[in-house]
């Protein structure tokens, strides 16, 4: 993906849901890091970045740092990793059965279960800082 796909993205996410403020983490893939890269106001973006990169200096708040390469305090990891235990020792026919399957997997995590396993410290700790 590059930086205007996923400029796309941002823009069209933060359109569909207006009235929230949105972190979203990242890793360190270059279509993420884009000097270009416009931020919508809405959103609030989660590097885990090497401290030999700089952010982009014109991002200012929209932009925050986690560890760099640790899977361990990503949340949609640990989400995938109990998504992943409902797929193991499966082989599936085509890729719209893998689809209709996964969709039927997620379909039986509620709001609770995912803030539950998505829920680190770090990130509750963040929600609640004034301003936010």
């Amino acid at each position: 993906m590059d930086t205007p796909c996923f400029e796309k993205f941002l823009e069209l996410f933060s359109q569909k849901y207006p009235d929230e403020v949105h972190i979203i983490q990242l890793d360190n893939g270059r279509g993420h890091l884009g000097l270009d890269l416009s931020i919508p106001d809405n959103i609030i973006l989660l590097f885990q970045l090497p401290t030999h990169l700089e952010l982009n200096s014109r991002w200012k708040a929209a932009v925050h740092s986690a560890p760099p390469y640790c899977p361990e305090v990503n949340p949609i990891e640990r989400f995938w990793k109990e998504v992943k235990k409902f797929l193991k020792n499966q082989v599936f026919d085509s890729l719209d059965f893998l689809r209709r399957i996964l969709r039927n997997i997620l379909a039986r995590f509620t709001q609770e279960d995912i803030a539950s396993i998505t829920g680190y410290d770090f990130i509750l700790e963040a929600l609640s800082v004034p301003g936010l």
